[in-house]
């Protein structure tokens, strides 16, 4: 798979400057996999296609020793909302699309 060759080294270097990130001891570690793909796909963008945007529950901890997703798509540069920011967000951008109809 060509994302996942992509996508590899980045995982190694986001797991090597957020080594808290995962829990070895769980089984579902995504994290570092999702916050790659879209520091990628945001590499590949062009010019007017939508932006890549992590949708997370976590919160901001500031925490070197514990961080979490929000934590590390600030230091990658990447837009994380919550979902109610989200929705939000998809909500004002549905209702100007009907309002130009």
């Amino acid at each position: 798979m060509f994302w996942l060759a992509a996508v590899s080294p980045k995982v190694k270097e986001i797991l090597k400057n957020f080594r808290n990130l995962i829990d070895p001891g769980k089984k579902n570690n995504a994290d570092p996999f999702i916050i790659s793909l879209a520091i990628i796909k945001e590499k590949q963008q062009k010019l007017l296609q939508p932006k890549h945007i992590i949708v997370t529950e976590e919160l901001s901890k500031n925490n070197v020793n514990k961080p979490m997703i929000p934590d590390v798509c600030k230091h990658y540069n990447v837009e994380c909302l919550n979902l109610n920011e989200f929705l939000k967000r998809e909500l004002e951008i549905e209702i100007k699309i009907k309002n130009n109809r």
